[in-house]
């Protein structure tokens, strides 16, 4: 009773796990998760497409190994903060030049803690181009 009970409780982790993962596969923006270090813990489809780097490049490795410096300093100025942070109209080079508002909030335990931090890109390169028309 005790192993099906427990085969139980790992199939609906299993579940929950996969319908998370699933959501942030299916939004429109590219979201990446990175712990207090730095490191790329989460990189969904979306900031595949914006960046370049597939995922299986990212995870594990730090945020200033995949990004150009002045996103970095960007980032870096907004560590230690406690709100959602916004960078508005940075411009993306690589893999092609793309515009994008992206958000910076720290990413908390369920007690609390912050334990790193949640980057999220929307790109809104059509958008700019209307605005400068």
């Amino acid at each position: 009773i005790l192993y099906r009970s427990l085969s139980q409780k790992a199939a609906q982790f299993e579940r929950l796990k996969e319908f998370s993962e699933n959501i942030v596969e299916s939004i429109s923006v590219g979201i990446l998760a990175a712990d207090l270090d730095d490191r790329v813990e989460s990189w969904n489809n979306q900031i595949e497409r914006l960046s370049g780097i597939p995922r299986e490049a990212a995870i594990g490795r730090r945020l200033h190994d995949l990004f150009p410096a002045d996103l970095i300093d960007k980032f870096d100025s907004l560590r230690g903060g406690s709100g959602v942070y916004n960078i508005y109209k940075h411009v993306l080079r690589q893999p092609e030049e793309t515009t994008v508002n992206i958000a910076v909030a720290p990413l908390v335990s369920k007690d609390g803690a912050q334990i790193g931090r949640l980057i999220i890109f929307d790109d809104v390169t059509d958008r700019a181009e209307l605005e400068r028309r």
